[in-house]
């Protein structure tokens, strides 16, 4: 239509019958009929990017000898004419893609005179004179729709064919960490939230009409603001907002033009993830919420339209078997898709109808969802999953459950813009490999790798009895444990579960390996004992569904971690041979050691260092390491003398020693903190006095838009 039409591009008017083009003070140029014809052609795949194949094949019919440089002609020409009187670009050039228009064309007559030709009849025409141009509205009504329904076909058609390949456009290249993309609905803006390399985040938005202007900044504290969404008429972003140093998790509404925000709900105070969406009407919002009777955080409903902004729990809220995270609505408002966590180790999408409550899983073993979101036409679901650190993408169709992989390596977050169906997604890869460090005061000195390649291996333990460590690595394509000589040489796999294996630890003799896996019974987790000879495996017996990482007592005869319940979480010892299980801490400890004279050391997630003396009924916990001192849950390792531990100061981290027999503290190296990865453990190889731990690459992350050929 656009073709044959006149329309307007913001202040000029485009007026293909005489090809020219018509400007607000009244001055016309006359183009060459290309020029129009290319023009006519952006402004009919508005807002979409137009690879130069298709401008070329619909505009000189496929010559590529000629188009090729005839379109680079045109494109130059056009912008030369339309910004002699606009002040803004109109043609976007898309680097390896093709072209868009900048501004949404705007027909210049009602639709029906534009298509039809028809004109308003006279009320003295005689009565003959109105049925025959009635029949002739009739049948050119039916005969525009015969030809918008085939160009619609042909159209997607052409579509298909342009893109072979996905196709990639970089939204943002800032250092640092891009993350949680949130388009405007019509795709125009682009708000994520920034972490720089000093560990600062706030939420930012990049207009990609303007992409040499810098994003502009939006929120300015010390807090934490992740996910966000927009109003469907793009006036509100809404997020949450978690400050730690006042204790507080707050729901925000942001005027997007003003930045004026104001506090519309709480949010639970523990967690990293805050998920949040809003219904296709703009009426509810989705966010992550808690009261004091839930016994965890789950998806409550906000009432945007009510003036109390009343709320209600969507997800389940006591003796619950799973936990649920993300949420994407569908554009009919109909149904809620939710990512629904069962363990570590397993978590996927179900499809929930909003008003019967019916429930179907989509996905199917998979371990971590990372993002999901419906076409707007609600076609497809478009998810992200992360197994072995590795993230990838894949399209799902809720009517027939139809999996498709897309094959993008790093694929996370992904969020179509509602109004233009443009998927943007966060790339990231993540990267980790087995350190040393030398502590001998004597000689002070810096990370040396271990054990460093494509593949990221993590959680060292070291046996003094073999001289070798254990770690996981994902080499085989899964996280399975693997031994080697303390150097990194001589690498043997120990285990090929093909699954997921966290923690494993040396028993003290040698023989035995200790590790977290998932449960090949039912849903939940289990600790795995593995001899390190036979390579034979067994199951610890647990009456517990969801355990931490494992630690062994000193005669080897029983096992210590955490267990998770409805009610706490603590310490148990499960003994090997009978099977028994007995509580050993009532504050909340989450990783302990046994030592010989039967002393239990432990940190609790809020910090700190315990111990408790278990041969004594009456015996409390002390308190010897305050949580100001040492405030990482897991990155600590106990010897005979004191304990190593690294403690989390701003930006950085810092290696200490305690010494058990004075009292005092001996401060190591200083470390950016996000080249130690957070739930890192220690391990100490004495006669050598080094320490192995799991050291990390700062992640890229960056903003990108994706089209792909099996998305449409």
């Amino acid at each position: 239509m656009f073709q044959n039409n006149s329309y307007s591009l913001s202040s000029i008017k485009v007026q293909p019958s005489d090809y020219s083009i018509l400007f607000a003070n009244g001055e016309k140029l006359q183009l060459q009929p290309k020029l129009i014809e290319v023009l006519g052609y952006l402004a009919s795949q508005y807002p979409r990017v137009v690879p130069r194949e298709e401008i070329i094949e619909n505009v000189w019919a496929g010559n590529s000898y000629v188009g090729e440089k005839a379109l680079t002609n045109a494109i130059w020409n056009l912008r030369q004419k339309l910004k002699q009187h606009e002040q803004t670009e109109i043609i976007e050039t898309i680097r390896k893609s093709g072209y868009r228009l900048l501004v949404k064309p705007e027909l210049d007559a009602p639709i029906d005179e534009i298509t039809t030709g028809v004109l308003p009849r006279s009320q003295t025409v005689a009565k003959d004179k109105r049925t025959t141009n009635k029949w002739r509205f009739t049948t050119s009504i039916y005969a525009f729709a015969s030809f918008a329904l085939l160009y619609f076909i042909w159209h997607q058609i052409a579509i298909h064919n342009s893109i072979k390949e996905p196709i990639f456009e970089q939204i943002t290249t800032e250092p640092g960490s891009e993350l949680f993309t949130s388009p405007s609905p019509d795709g125009r803006f682009i708000v994520y939230q920034w972490n720089d390399h000093q560990g600062i985040s706030n939420l930012f938005m990049r207009d990609r009409t303007q992409p040499q202007l810098k994003a502009q900044q939006l929120t300015f504290d010390d807090a934490k603001q992740g996910f966000s969404v927009w109003s469907s008429d793009g006036d509100y972003l809404y997020f949450a907002r978690k400050d730690k140093t006042n204790n507080s998790c707050e729901l925000v509404q942001m005027q997007v033009k003003t930045h004026e925000d104001k506090v519309i709900a709480q949010c639970p105070k523990k967690g990293g993830y805050y998920y949040i969406d809003i219904s296709a009407d703009g009426k509810t919002l989705a966010f992550h919420g808690r009261k004091q009777s839930d016994d965890s955080a789950g998806i409550y409903f906000l009432d945007l339209t009510s003036k109390g902004l009343s709320q209600k729990r969507f997800s389940c809220t006591v003796n619950c078997s799973h936990r649920d995270r993300d949420m994407s609505f569908s554009p009919d408002g109909k149904f809620i898709a939710v990512s629904r966590r069962f363990s570590s180790f397993e978590e996927n999408i179900f499809l929930i109808n909003l008003a019967s409550k019916q429930e179907t899983q989509l996905t199917f073993n998979e371990e971590d969802i990372v993002g999901m979101t419906w076409h707007p036409s609600g076609k497809h679901i478009v998810f992200a999953t992360q197994r072995a650190d590795v993230r990838k993408g894949y399209m799902v169709k809720p009517d027939t459950g139809e999996i498709t992989n897309l094959n993008i390596e790093g694929f996370s977050y992904p969020k179509y813009s509602s109004q233009s169906a443009e998927l943007f997604f966060q790339h990231r890869l993540e990267h980790y490999q087995v350190s040393s460090l030398s502590v001998n005061s004597d000689f002070p000195s810096s990370p040396f790798p271990v054990l460093q390649s494509k593949f990221n291996h993590l959680s060292p333990d070291y046996s003094s009895v073999h001289n070798k460590i254990i770690y996981v690595s994902n080499e085989s394509g899964f996280y399975e444990v693997w031994a080697s000589n303390h150097d990194g040489s001589k690498r043997e796999q120990l285990t090929f579960l093909e699954d997921t294996v966290r923690h494993p630890k040396w028993s003290n003799d040698g023989t035995k390996v200790a590790f977290l896996s998932a449960s090949r019974t039912d849903k939940g987790d289990k600790i795995y004992i593995l001899d390190f000879k036979s390579k034979k495996l067994k199951q610890l017996n647990s009456q517990f569904n969801q355990h931490n990482r494992p630690t062994w007592s000193y005669d080897d005869k029983s096992i210590i971690t955490a267990v998770y319940t409805d009610e706490y979480t603590d310490l148990h010892k499960f003994e090997l041979l009978s099977g028994e299980s007995k509580r050993l801490t009532f504050d909340g400890a989450r990783s302990g050691v046994l030592s010989q004279n039967d002393t239990l050391y432990y940190t609790r997630v809020s910090g700190g260092l315990y111990k408790r003396n278990l041969s004594s009924v009456k015996s409390d916990s002390i308190n010897i390491i305050n949580r100001n001192k040492l405030n990482s849950t897991y990155s600590w390792v106990y010897t005979k003398h004191g304990v190593y531990f690294n403690h989390h100061e701003g930006n950085s981290t810092q290696l200490f020693f305690y010494n058990f027999n004075d009292m005092s503290y001996t401060a190591f190296i200083k470390q950016p903190r996000n080249s130690v990865a957070d739930s890192t453990n220690l391990t100490h190889i004495e006669d050598k006095q080094l320490l192995l731990f799991t050291g990390e690459s700062f992640p890229q992350a960056d903003i990108s838009k994706l089209q792909h050929p099996k998305l449409l």
